[in-house]
């Protein structure tokens, strides 16, 4: 299966499927559009100001993150803490569809900003997320890499 590496807590707000998308400054290869592929959080740890960050966005620019109603409770904990989120691991799969231009899926979140001001971005839709009952274990790398993992 191919995998990508993605930060914390991102990588969790996948696997419990508050954050549909995932921004990337390039398109994924066409050959795996369609095809289930890993989610791995990175083994950078979260830092206290990240989640403080985030939870501003949600608040004041939900278009900046993307994110799902409700994920202000789990940020919280999150905040109090952060050593639960898995690091180095594999979190979930998840179908990757077709991608969007980014600035089309941050209006839709209420961005109303001129197309010209943003960098061009793809959103990779995450759908039809599992959860792995128990992280698996993984150094990631950059762009995406191959792993067995039970789909």
């Amino acid at each position: 299966m191919k995998i990508i590496t993605v930060w914390q807590p991102y990588a969790s707000l996948i696997a419990i499927g508050m954050k549909p998308f995932e921004f990337r400054g390039w398109a994924p290869p066409a050959s795996i559009v369609g095809q289930r592929i890993g989610i791995h959080a990175a083994a950078r740890k979260v830092r206290p100001e990240e989640i403080r960050t985030i939870i501003e966005q949600v608040r004041k620019r939900p278009w900046e993150v993307c994110l799902h109603v409700g994920v202000q409770v789990w940020l919280d904990e999150i905040l109090r803490h952060p050593e639960i989120l898995p690091l180095s691991a594999i979190v979930c799969t998840a179908e990757l569809w077709t991608p969007e231009k980014g600035f089309d899926v941050s209006r839709r979140w209420g961005w109303r900003g001129d197309v010209g001001q943003v960098a061009p971005n793809y959103a990779w839709p995450m759908q039809n997320v599992r959860r792995l009952e128990a992280p698996i274990e993984a150094k990631g790398r950059q762009g995406f890499w191959d792993h067995e993992v039970a789909a």
